[in-house]
C-alpha cells in the first residue's frame, strides 16, 4: 500500500490541476481511492469533478473544522488529499443516510453491502455529517454488525466552527444526513491510536445527569445543565456572572467514565437550547461527568505519547503512511501552537501524512467498547 499526498493547496484551477497531475503521477502502485478534505466554502462539486477528470477513481472526502494538513504542512482555506494507492489493495466506498436515529438499519445495510476481501486488513473508515449523525449510537450499531476484528477510525465534517452544516461527498453526490463509509483492505493491520490530554480540573466536584435525551442534556444533579455548568466554572474562576459560557466549551468539555480504565472520554458542548446543553455524543441519565481541562503542554505531550507508542506497536517495521483526524475543539484551543501539534504526530520525515480538524472522532479497534470521542486525536497507521 501506498498513499501520495497532495496540497494543501490554494483553490484555484490551475494550481489545482498541476498539483493533482504532479501528484498522481508519482503514484508507483494503482491509485484505487482519493481523499480529500475542503473548506466548507469550497465549490465541492467542481473541484471533485477536476479530480475524476484527472484520475478515473472513486473521491470521497468531507469539508473541514477549520484546517487541513499533509506532510507539507497546514492549509486553513486549502485543499488537501491523498491517493491511496496498492495493486492488492481492495476499496469499497458506500454512501449510507441516518434516517430518524434508525442507526441498527444503517450499519446492517453497511455489513451487508461490504464484501470483504480474503486475509487481514478489514478496515472502515468513516466521514460523517456531524449535524446528523449521534455518534455514539452509529459506532455501537455498527461494532454489533462488523466482526470484532475488524477496525474503524474517521472522523465528523466540520464547517470552520460555525456549526451550521457539514457535508461529506463520494464522488459528486455532495450531501448532508448521512456518511460515506469506505472499505479498506490492504492486506496489513491499521495500527490506530487515541489521546486527548484532558484531565479534570482539580477541586471541581463530580456530577450527575439526572435527565437527558440522547445527546441533549438537561438536568445536572437535578439543576438545568447550562446553570450547573455555568455555576462549576465560575468556582473556577474563568467565568463571571452574566458572560457567555459558549465561548468556553472548547476549553472546558465534559469527561465521562467509561466503562473499562481509569481514563474519561470526552464530550464537547456544542450548542445551549433553553437551558439545556447539546453535546456531539449522547450520554445517558445517571453518567458521572467532571469538566476537564487541557493545556498546550498536555495535548501535545499526549499526541507525542500516542505517536511514540504506535511506532512501538510496529515491532520495527516501517510505517508506510498515516491519517490523523483531530478535533477542531483542539485547533481552536491550540492557535498558534497548532503545528507545534501536526509536527508532533508526525512519524518521521519520509512517512506520508494526511489529516484534518473535525468535530468528532470515530476509533474502534481490538475489541475496544468505546469508538466515539471528542477533543481527541485519532493516529492511524498503516
Amino acid at each position: 500500500m501506498q498513499l501520495v499526498t497532495f496540497g494543501p493547496v490554494i483553490m484555484n484551477d490551475e494550481e489545482l490541476e498541476k498539483e493533482i497531475s504532479e501528484k498522481f503521477g508519482a503514484c508507483k502502485e494503482t491509485p484505487k481511492l482519493a481523499v480529500v478534505y475542503l473548506p466548507i466554502s469550497a465549490d465541492i462539486k467542481k473541484i471533485v469533478k477536476k479530480i475524476k477528470l484527472l484520475t478515473s477513481i472513486p473521491v470521497i472526502g468531507a469539508t473541514t473544522g477549520g484546517a487541513s494538513f499533509t506532510e507539507r504542512g497546514i492549509g486553513m482555506n486549502s485543499v488537501s488529499g491523498g491517493f491511496l494507492c496498492g495493486d492488492e489493495v481492495e476499496v469499497q466506498p458506500l454512501k449510507v443516510m441516518f434516517k430518524d436515529g434508525d442507526y441498527s438499519s444503517v450499519s446492517s445495510d453497511i455489513s451487508k453491502k461490504i464484501h470483504p476481501a480474503k486475509g487481514m486488513g478489514h478496515t472502515l473508515f468513516i466521514l460523517a455529517d456531524a449535524m446528523a449523525c449521534d455518534g455514539e449510537k452509529f459506532i455501537k450499531e455498527l461494532g454489533k454488525n462488523i466482526p470484532i476484528h475488524w477496525r474503524v477510525f474517521g472522523g465528523f465534517a466540520g464547517d470552520n466552527w460555525t456549526f451550521k452544516k457539514t457535508k461529506v461527498f463520494l464522488d459528486e453526490d455532495v450531501f448532508e444526513g448521512g456518511a460515506v463509509v469506505t472499505y479498506i483492505n490492504g492486506g496489513t493491520q491499521v495500527n490506530i491510536g487515541v489521546r486527548h490530554g484532558f484531565e479534570p480540573v482539580p477541586g471541581l466536584k463530580e456530577m450527575r445527569i439526572t435527565s437527558s435525551e440522547n445527546n441533549v442534556i438537561h438536568t445536572i444533579d437535578d439543576m438545568p445543565a447550562a446553570d450547573a455548568y455555568r455555576n462549576e466554572l465560575e468556582k473556577y474562576n474563568v467565568i463571571k456572572k452574566g458572560e457567555d459560557i459558549l465561548t468556553l466549551f472548547a476549553q472546558f468539555p465534559v469527561g465521562v467514565k467509561m466503562l473499562t480504565g481509569e481514563k474519561l472520554k470526552i464530550r464537547t458542548p456544542m450548542s445551549i437550547i433553553g437551558k439545556s446543553i447539546v453535546l456531539a455524543g449522547s450520554l445517558s441519565t445517571g453518567d458521572k461527568i467532571q469538566i476537564m481541562h487541557g493545556t498546550t503542554e498536555s495535548m501535545i505531550s499526549a499526541v507525542k505519547e500516542m505517536t511514540g507508542d504506535i511506532v512501538k506497536g510496529l515491532k520495527g517495521a516501517e510505517p508506510r503512511f498515516q491519517f490523523v483526524i483531530d478535533c477542531a475543539g483542539r485547533r481552536m484551543m491550540l492557535g498558534d501552537n497548532y503545528k507545534d501539534q501536526v509536527k508532533a504526530v508526525r512519524i518521521g520525515s519520509s512517512c506520508p501524512m494526511l489529516g484534518f480538524a473535525s468535530y468528532g472522532e470515530f476509533a474502534k479497534y481490538g475489541g475496544s467498547l468505546e469508538g466515539f470521542h471528542n477533543t481527541t486525536a485519532v493516529l492511524a497507521v498503516w
